[in-house]
């Protein structure tokens, strides 16, 4: 099938997000091309080496308390408890008995500390606690600047 740029920008369109794709555009320019950097395509390098494409956990976790509006106890509660959202996908079940959703809450929470990853969500837990301001404000920036904050 044959690359269909305007079909892509209407996907992009409709699932609002096509400040984020220009923005995709510039910074491949920047790598491939001979365009130069903007603050938002450095943020957005900056974010992809180092943030959560392949870079540290405390990055992604500052990512993940800015789009649940800052803050290390609504990180944790996003974390305990899973929006109906996802949890219906995760188990769609839920789809047609909705009123079970206290009950997959449960059993996720099992299935994730039987699964021996407690050390790995109790250290998840004090990363979050020690995120610094700065990470909360540049990552509220760049989710800002690339219309992303959902």
């Amino acid at each position: 099938m044959p690359y269909n740029n305007e079909k892509l920008r209407m996907l992009c369109r409709e699932a609002k997000i096509e400040t984020f794709y220009e923005y995709v555009i510039q910074l491949s320019e920047v790598w491939f091309g001979e365009s130069s950097y903007t603050p938002v395509t450095s943020a957005m390098e900056e974010y992809i080496l180092h943030g959560g494409t392949y870079g540290t956990k405390d990055n992604s976790i500052a990512m993940e308390q800015t789009r649940q509006g800052g803050g290390h106890v609504r990180y944790i509660r996003s974390r305990l408890f899973m929006p109906y959202k996802a949890l219906k996908m995760k188990y769609p079940i839920l789809k047609k008995h909705k009123y079970l959703t206290p009950v997959y809450q449960i059993v996720r929470w099992y299935k994730a500390l039987s699964g021996g990853k407690l050390k790995k969500y109790t250290a998840e837990m004090k990363l979050s606690r020690h995120i610094q301001p700065e990470q909360l404000d540049s990552a509220e920036k760049l989710l800002e600047a690339l219309k992303l904050n959902l």
